[in-house]
């Protein structure tokens, strides 16, 4: 089984560093694909890469990324062990803008296919762009750290949507919450 999952992703992975589906392809200096636990039973979807991202091929390694690891640690997860992490689309915005509709519909197939392949217990869906490619009518402040069900491909799958990082570099108040909903997560894992 693992070896399929493996094989699976390193075939689209490997679609992806030839895809030319959209105009990102002409600005990116790498796909950024993914990190993380191929087996893990949380699979997190962020939004997009920014320079950071597009410069070492891995999402969540800025300053968004550093702090993401600070409350996952906080939460008792281990973003190498306990997580696999994407984005909604592979290649960096330009000036790291939300993508736009054309982007997202671009790579949507390669995102879906990543979590068909890792079949995780849980998808958590990291801020507004992640929580609208799959929940039209809701806020992320409305229902984070709330249980809810996806579709992907006539899968249904556990999703949580979270916080995004970026914005709590600025709001303080906030970081608590962001804990408290990824343990809430870790005991949806367990359950």
């Amino acid at each position: 089984m693992y070896n399929f999952i493996m094989d699976t992703l390193d075939k689209i992975k490997s679609v992806c560093e030839n895809c030319i589906l959209c105009d990102l392809h002409k600005t990116r200096n790498n796909i950024v694909f993914s990190d993380g636990n191929k087996k893990a039973n949380l699979f997190l979807i962020g939004e997009a890469p920014g320079e950071n991202e597009d410069n070492e091929g891995k999402p969540f390694v800025g300053r968004a990324g550093k702090l993401l690891d600070k409350y996952l640690e906080e939460a008792g997860l281990s973003r190498a062990q306990d997580l696999y992490v994407a984005n909604i689309i592979k290649c960096r915005p330009p000036k790291n803008r939300v993508p736009k509709t054309c982007e997202k519909d671009a790579c949507r197939k390669y995102l879906y296919e990543q979590i068909l392949a890792v079949n995780p217990k849980v998808v958590i869906l990291c801020g507004t762009t992640a929580l609208t490619e799959f929940v039209k009518d809701k806020k992320i402040t409305e229902i984070h750290g709330k249980e809810i069900f996806i579709d992907i491909k006539g899968k249904i799958f556990k999703a949580v949507p979270i916080l995004h990082p970026s914005p709590l570099c600025r709001i303080k108040d906030k970081q608590q919450v962001m804990v408290e909903d990824l343990k809430k997560i870790k005991q949806l894992v367990r359950g």
